[in-house]
Parts: C-alpha cells; sequence; structure tokens
C-alpha cells in the first residue's frame, strides 16, 4: 500500500514522496547496534555466519565503533568469536570485511588500518599488510584466494602474496587520473580485470600487470581513455554480474546499466522507475535479481531483467544478498542486521499476480 510522505511549509505542499514499504517483518534481527546503517559486514562462503562490526556506546575516545569484528552464527544469532587488530588506537575503525573464499580467513580494513589478515577459527592475527602505505581504504582477494588487491588513500593500487605476505606489485591511480575517494575493488571472470570504483566514476586495470585500460566518467571533459556515463553514478552502486564478466552501475534514480568489461560498452539498459534514490546496488548469485536501497529506508528487489519488483522491505546500508541468493541481508538505522526471506514470499507474490 503507498503511503505518502507530505511537506507542508505555511500551508503549501512542498514534496510529495510515496514509501512502497510492505508491512512485514524479518524473518530475523541479529548484530549491535552501531551509529548508522553502513555497517561493514559479509556472508560466510557457506552463508551459515555473519562477520560484521559493532558498536560501541560508552566511548570516550575517537568514534563509537567498537574495534572489535565479530562472528555471528546466522541461525542462533549468537556471537561466535571475535577478532581484533594487535596494534589498535583510539581512531581507528573498519569499514569492509571479507571472508577468504575457503572460509579460513577473514580480513578487514578501515579507517587508520592496514589490510588485517585472521585465521577464522582461532581468531589469530595472521599478517598484516600496507601499513606503510597510510591505511587501506579497500580490497579484493583473487578467486583462488593466493592474492589481495588493496587501495589506499595514498591512491596506490598494490598486490599482495597472501601466503607470504609480499608486495607483488604496486602502481599509483592519479598516474591516469586523480581519483575523488575509491570506494570498492571488484574482480572479473576470468581475472584478468580489475574495476577500480570512485564515488562518481570508475575505471579497468588488467590484472597481474596493473595496466590502467580505461575510465567511466561523467566529468564534461572525455579523455582518449575515458568513456563518458550518461549520469552521474549513484553512491556505492557498483555491483559485479554473477558471470563476472559485466557491472552493473545506476544513476541516482536509474535507470540500471550493465555494462560489458572487456569491451567497456553498455550490454543493456534496466529501466527500474525507482521511486526514491538509489545509493546502493547489489545483484544475485544467480543474476536473476538486482537490490537496491538508499537513505530513505527502502530497499527493492527486482527481477533480472525485466527489472520487475518482487519484494519490497524497510532496511538500509550495504545491503547484500546470500550466497545460496534466498536471503536479503538489510539494515535498520542503528546498524543491526536484518534477514529476509526472499524465494518463498517472492513466489507468494507472483502466485497472487
Amino acid at each position: 500500500m503507498k503511503r505518502p510522505a507530505i511537506i507542508v511549509v505555511v500551508g503549501m505542499v512542498i514534496a510529495l514522496t510515496y514509501y512502497q514499504v510492505e508491512a512485514q517483518s524479518p524473518r530475523k534481527i541479529i548484530g549491535d547496534a552501531g551509529i548508522n546503517q553502513w555497517t561493514p559486514a559479509a556472508f560466510s562462503p557457506d552463508g551459515k555466519m555473519i562477520l560484521a562490526r559493532g558498536f560501541r556506546p560508552d566511548s570516550k575516545l575517537g568514534p563509537p565503533y567498537d574495534q572489535v569484528l565479530r562472528l555471528w552464527d546466522v541461525a542462533s544469532g549468537k556471537v561466535i568469536r571475535e577478532y581484533r587488530y594487535s596494534n589498535e588506537t583510539s581512531n581507528q575503525y573498519f569499514e569492509q570485511v571479507a571472508f577468504a573464499p575457503d572460509g579460513k580467513h577473514v580480513f578487514a580494513c578501515g579507517q587508520g588500518l592496514p589490510l588485517i589478515m585472521w585465521d577464522t577459527q582461532t581468531a589469530k592475527e595472521i599478517r598484516t599488510f600496507g601499513e606503510d602505505r597510510y591505511w587501506v581504504c579497500c580490497f579484493a582477494l583473487t578467486p583462488d584466494g593466493k592474492f589481495a588487491i588493496t587501495a589506499s588513500t595514498s591512491q596506490e593500487l598494490a598486490v599482495w602474496e597472501l601466503a607470504s605476505g609480499k608486495l607483488v606489485k604496486s602502481v599509483s591511480v592519479r598516474d591516469h587520473y586523480v581519483p575523488d575517494s575509491i570506494s570498492d575493488i571488484l574482480f572479473s571472470k576470468p581475472t584478468d580485470r580489475l574495476i577500480v570504483c570512485d564515488i562518481d566514476a570508475f575505471s579497468l586495470w588488467r590484472y597481474p600487470s596493473l595496466d590502467f585500460v580505461i575510465m567511466g566518467t561523467s566529468l564534461e571533459r572525455v579523455g582518449p581513455k575515458q568513456f563518458p556515463l550518461p549520469y552521474p553514478i549513484a553512491l556505492r552502486s557498483f555491483a559485479l554480474g554473477s558471470d563476472g564478466r559485466t557491472i552493473f552501475y545506476s544513476e541516482p534514480r536509474g535507470p540500471v546499466y550493465e555494462l560489458d568489461i572487456a569491451t567497456a560498452k553498455v550490454k543493456r539498459t534496466i529501466d527500474l522507475k525507482a521511486v526514491n534514490r538509489i545509493h546502493v546496488l547489489t545483484v544475485s548469485p544467480k543474476g536473476d535479481k538486482i537490490m537496491t536501497t538508499g537513505f530513505h529506508g527502502q530497499t527493492v528487489v527486482y527481477s533480472l531483467p525485466e527489472g520487475k519488483v518482487l519484494k519490497r522491505m524497510p532496511g538500509y546500508g550495504n545491503v547484500q544478498f546470500s550466497p545460496d541468493g534466498k536471503t536479503a541481508l538489510t539494515f535498520t538505522k542503528d546498524g543491526r542486521m536484518m534477514l529476509w526471506d526472499l524465494e518463498e514470499e517472492i513466489e507468494k507474490r507472483r502466485e497472487k499476480e
């Protein structure tokens, strides 16, 4: 049911927005309350656990984020174990977390931090990467779990061998363009391309040589190794296609574009007819659904490639699908994690239609 929100100033209606959030409850709410909805979290490869940053409400120094990562059991909603950085200080907090492809190690980076690697079972810190490169703002792991690629606040890309901690190669992004703030790194399949995501642009790089290929930008001036984007990209609206050969990105209110990584050309355009602004976008593991959310607190699941609404639910932040695609992870405004069943409810909706 549509619920209009009307803002009135001196008797005049100046804005009208429809929030189509269905009346429903998540299957489970787990985790600590956080400072906001941007809690970094990741499913384990088997989907049975979630790694997430916590919150420290009694903080007197530094940010109110808990400098401990917690591993949560999805079934029970309880903490299994915790991970700490051995050289922590008051001004550090985690901004990205991930599991190794085999689930045997967990990784994190963030404000004032290098990339840190722990043993999943023992919570022992194995090693760190990039401590001499300011702090690591984001990273990606190769599908074989042997290497990590980091982006640092020094605007440098670096390849690390995980087993030895050895720096294999590094390049300066500034040699090709000046990024605003690198927010994510994605791997194509086969793993011969890196996608480096900025706030309003993205670039393609060859791997493992780290040779710059091309950059997509919405800026008016487009150079020889750049291609124009039709509109400024929505915040955090990059997602790798399920086959690893395309990347999806969105305008603030749609449409969503699917770009072929090999040719850097738009493969198709998907009109989602989004009611509210899109700030986050993700694609299901099977490539049959796309999920979006924003600061308005509405998360929507659409079918691919039709762009048909399958489910609406409340939620903010770094929304994501479980590894089997049957569960959606969204966040409350204060950072708690909400788990939603997708398959059964979507099937019921289809039957009604």
